[in-house]
């Protein structure tokens, strides 16, 4: 029991050290992850959204596009399999592939279109209260004899994203799971290699306690405990001749 104790002692520290690592290393690769993915899908849709601007710009410079970019806007987000929106310059929104373009806001004052407005290009992650949930929005400025024509916004929501990273969150743990488990009998193991010299040493002494001088240690290996072995033995057959 004594010695079992030992090997709990010696075998805990090292399976907490792991724990703790194991535990850091699977939050950070599972935040990595989640980046990660999301930036992939944002130059996804960014390549998507110049796509779409291409074909709608010649439509933009239209006096009156009427009910065209409405029209775009549907075709290119069957395409891209994401929500796409006509913006003009001003905000209004002159086309949109899920609601109806009449009875929306004006979208100037967007993140993502106000980075577009001022750099060229935007995104942001926020709560659509068109749909009630998070979306990932990626915006695209369109030009035309250097002046601007509109924006050009997609849209992906984060519940299908989510489910995704989810899902790679879960394999994370898995494999993290396995590998802590496998340093932890690793751990165990070392542990109860440590504590047998320790067990072998005792009994030997308590052989020769009682009186039976031909125990010896069997040598381990040449390191320090093998070293000890070689000394004791030397001491019990030197007590041996003297008795």
């Amino acid at each position: 029991m004594h010695y079992t104790s030992i090997r709990w002692r010696i075998a805990i520290p090292y399976i907490l050290l792991i724990l703790v690592v194991m535990g850091g290393f699977a939050l950070y690769l599972a935040r990595f992850t989640r980046n990660n993915y999301l930036e992939r899908q944002e130059t996804h849709l960014l390549t998507d959204a110049r796509l779409v601007a291409d074909g709608v710009n010649p439509y933009l410079n239209a006096p009156t596009p009427g009910n065209t970019l409405n029209t775009l806007a549907k075709h290119y987000a069957e395409i891209s399999d994401a929500r796409v929106t006509i913006i003009a310059p001003d905000g209004t929104v002159l086309g949109e592939s899920d609601y109806n373009y009449r009875q929306m806001e004006g979208h100037r004052y967007r993140p993502e279109v106000q980075q577009a407005i001022n750099t060229g290009q935007g995104s942001s992650i926020r709560y659509s209260e068109t749909i009630e949930q998070d979306m990932l929005y990626v915006a695209l400025r369109t030009e035309a004899e250097g002046q601007i024509t509109g924006i050009i916004r997609l849209a992906l929501p984060l519940g299908s994203i989510n489910a995704t990273v989810a899902r790679l969150h879960v394999a994370i743990l898995i494999a993290t799971a396995i590998m802590a488990g496998l340093s932890m009998l690793l751990a165990l193991g070392i542990a109860n290699q440590t504590t047998r010299s320790t067990r072998q040493l005792a009994q030997v002494a308590r052989q020769i306690g009682e009186g039976d001088l031909s125990a010896r240690l069997l040598l381990t290996s040449q390191d320090e405990i093998g070293q000890l072995a070689q000394t004791f033995n030397t001491m019990a057959e030197q007590l041996q001749e003297e008795v």
